[in-house]
């Protein structure tokens, strides 16, 4: 069946499994050059899959009367919130919203950085085909594309997605955009290389989840293929725990953000509050599973991964307890 729906052109039907594949083809002229990029989301049908796909539940945000009170420019600087939200929080937290927010943390320049530390672990004559899982906007998906990799970025967000075509265009490469959970990749031995940036692993709460993202990365590699993992590092995360922070954007909207770290789960729940130039106010809420290396070995391991590099950030220095960040780079076993 074809149809066609707001822009996006729509088909299924795959032998006796149906499947969705939502093509967004738009072209723009540019003297001679014309452009064009592609997003597919799959799959659709009575699974858990498309269940998550298509259901998009808002967070449950909950808080309490601050014991005591101090006002930042209309932001409540003390005293402590309780955070609820639901499972799939992340169903709808990267929209319009996250990306004006954190757009300015994860700077090009930022971005730029960790692109030259991936093309270095992961050279292009070695890993030409690389999996991007949980590409987000695709900061790092666009860039390799531009240096002669064959990227494929694969997220759950609609709007993020959009954004990755729209740049994608305008910077006039070509990268394959995939709608999809990242606990259901399909791919079969088809990259060279697999990379997670930016604790895009443990949104899911437990090992299970997790697992399952690993060992779709693993089957989507080919046999000796690499994962390069970066995130956050529990040991630093538990020492200089900072519970309130609170920041101004460039263009004026006021962040806050109020942190609780169950230390026995090793999860970081996260209330950002924002309050934009126009008066509008809103809240949003995460929550991360945060590992040790030694969690991260034996996750890794039951997954059919072996660590082979341990770094503590982007400048590639060794990995130690004081490090940052936590880049963990494996093989598949």
């Amino acid at each position: 069946m074809n149809g066609r729906q707001g822009g996006f052109t729509f088909s299924e039907a795959e032998g006796s499994t149906q499947v969705r594949r939502t093509f967004v083809s738009r072209r723009e002229g540019r003297g001679s050059v014309t452009q064009s990029c592609a997003i597919y989301q799959r799959p659709i049908g009575p699974s858990a899959t498309a269940a998550i796909l298509f259901r998009w539940t808002p967070c449950a945000v909950r808080a309490r009367r601050p014991r005591t009170q101090g006002v930042y420019d209309g932001f409540t600087t003390e005293g402590r919130c309780s955070v609820e939200a639901t499972d799939d929080w992340w169903t709808s937290y990267f929209d319009e919203v996250f990306l004006r927010i954190y757009r300015p943390v994860l700077s090009e320049a930022r971005t730029a950085a960790e692109t030259d530390g991936i093309e270095q672990l992961l050279p292009r004559s070695e890993c030409r085909r690389i999996l991007d899982v949980g590409c987000g906007w695709g900061r790092h998906s666009i860039l390799l594309a531009g240096h002669g990799y064959d990227v494929t970025g694969v997220d759950l967000s609609e709007f993020l997605l959009g954004v990755a075509w729209r740049e994608a265009t305008e910077a006039g490469v070509e990268v394959e955009f995939v709608r999809e959970d990242i606990r259901e990749l399909r791919f079969d031995s088809e990259f060279d290389a697999a990379i997670s940036i930016f604790s895009s692993l443990g949104y899911f709460g437990s090992d299970e989840g997790d697992e399952r993202i690993l060992r779709g990365v693993h089957n989507a590699l080919k046999p000796g293929g690499r994962l390069l993992v970066d995130t956050m590092h529990r040991d630093v995360v538990a020492r200089l725990f900072v519970e309130r922070d609170w920041w101004e954007t460039a263009d004026g909207d006021l962040v806050r953000v109020e942190r609780e770290f169950d230390a026995v789960e090793g999860i970081s729940h996260d209330a950002l509050h924002w309050r934009s130039t126009d008066g509008s106010t809103g809240e949003k809420v995460h929550h991360v599973r945060v590992r040790s290396a030694t969690e991260w070995k034996v996750l890794l391991a039951r997954c059919g991964f072996e660590p082979t590099d341990w770094f503590g950030g982007w400048d590639l220095e060794p990995f130690d307890h004081t490090s940052g960040r936590l880049l963990v780079l494996s093989r598949t076993t």
